[in-house]
């Protein structure tokens, strides 16, 4: 019993570890870096969504400003993956299985060559203009 509350404690500490924020040399390295500006950024979200939609053909998209020098940090198990690239904020509305449309929802998109390399869910509503505090920017 004792061993169980042992690696349930560990688990639960493992757990609550903060992700891990890039060193003064990554972020120094990143902002000296040209990376490429993606010039198609908005067909780039529209592939990357095209396999995961029920209806490919009906998503409304909505771009909030231009792509900015960002980053992106990996989950709880790959706190040390880090990746650079150009940040995007858009809201997508899409058709569930019913034909409906389920209402827009707040995204960033990290984008690097081109592609998306991740996408997540902007929970804090920071994407919307005059809204900025919590974006991770390089510049």
């Amino acid at each position: 019993m004792l061993r169980l509350f042992t690696f349930a404690l560990f688990l639960g500490l493992v757990g609550c570890s903060p992700l891990h924020q890039p060193t003064t040399e990554e972020l120094y390295d990143a902002k000296q870096t040209q990376l490429e500006y993606p010039t198609n950024y908005q067909q780039a979200v529209k592939d990357y969504w095209r396999p995961r939609l029920v209806d490919p053909t009906a998503p409304l998209f909505e771009f909030y400003g231009e792509p900015r020098k960002g980053y992106a940090r990996g989950g709880i198990l790959s706190k040390r993956d880090i990746r650079f690239g150009w940040v995007v904020s858009y809201s997508i509305n899409s058709k569930n299985r019913m034909g409906g449309y389920v209402g827009s929802k707040l995204r960033r998109a990290l984008i690097k060559d081109n592609v998306v390399v991740t996408d997540w869910p902007d929970t804090t509503y920071s994407a919307m203009p005059g809204n900025e505090q919590n974006i991770e920017y390089l510049d």
